[in-house]
């Protein structure tokens, strides 16, 4: 009787042992940066002209990586802070962002801003499939025809790569092998006469907590409540016998 009982032991052990491992295997963390080491390390700096502002600030009581762009003579230069992933559908993006664009006028001569997120998938080939864009703007002509417009507050975004490639005008049949993240700010088009050089536009954008994760396979619960029933099984056979 205590053999048997040592040996349900010693199999309920192993089993919460394979609980342990195969949860940890499923929910690690692929990606996380909460900014609180002040550096920018892995993030690609990018800028087509104009003034560019990279570093990591406090703001809202945390620290948060910031891109700032004020606009040059052209139109549609730009800043941003990117990073690129291999491709899981099921992987979670997850970020606090705050995203502010300003314009400027002169008279009758306006030059609009653009700030936010955007998010492009890859081929093998690293030729663009396609792309989505959560931005605040200073107008919506700014906007593409799969960008989204914000608040300039503080928000938590959240979602699956595959929801993200939705978002994007993507599907399964795709062959999607990367997914590259650009927080970005843009200084953009102008309207009513042209722009004096002096005329600037732009935007600023904060984030925080970045992070890519699995989603947690439910299967090891499962794993574990059979388990733990085949046990019991076994315990009350050998009671019996």
């Amino acid at each position: 009787m205590i053999k048997s009982i040592s040996k349900t032991i010693n199999g309920l052990t192993s089993i919460l042992g394979l609980l342990i491992f195969t949860t940890n295997i499923h929910a690690a963390t692929v990606f996380f940066d909460d900014f609180e080491d002040l550096s920018l390390n892995g993030w690609a700096q990018g800028n087509t002209g104009g003034s560019a502002t990279f570093d990591v600030v406090e703001r809202n009581s945390s620290n948060r990586a910031h891109v700032g762009h004020i606009s040059g003579t052209n139109t549609g230069d730009e800043s941003s802070l990117s990073m690129t992933f291999d491709y899981s559908d099921t992987d979670i993006i997850s970020f606090d962002m705050e995203a502010n664009a300003f314009l400027s006028q002169y008279g009758g001569r306006i030059r609009h801003g653009l700030a936010g997120v955007e998010v492009t998938f890859l081929n093998t080939f690293n030729i663009s499939l396609g792309s989505a864009g959560l931005f605040n703007v200073t107008s919506e002509a700014l906007l593409g025809a799969n960008d989204f417009s914000i608040l300039n507050t503080q928000q938590n975004y959240s979602a699956t790569m595959a929801e993200f490639a939705g978002l994007a005008g993507l599907t399964d049949t795709n062959t999607i092998a990367k997914m590259s993240i650009s927080f970005l700010a843009q200084g953009s088009f102008s309207s009513g006469g042209g722009v004096q050089p002096n005329v600037r536009s732009g935007g600023n954008v904060w984030f925080d907590n970045f992070s890519v994760s699995p989603v947690p396979v439910p299967a090891a619960l499962w794993l574990f409540t059979f388990g733990l029933l085949g046990l019991m099984g076994i315990a009350r056979r050998n009671k019996i016998t």
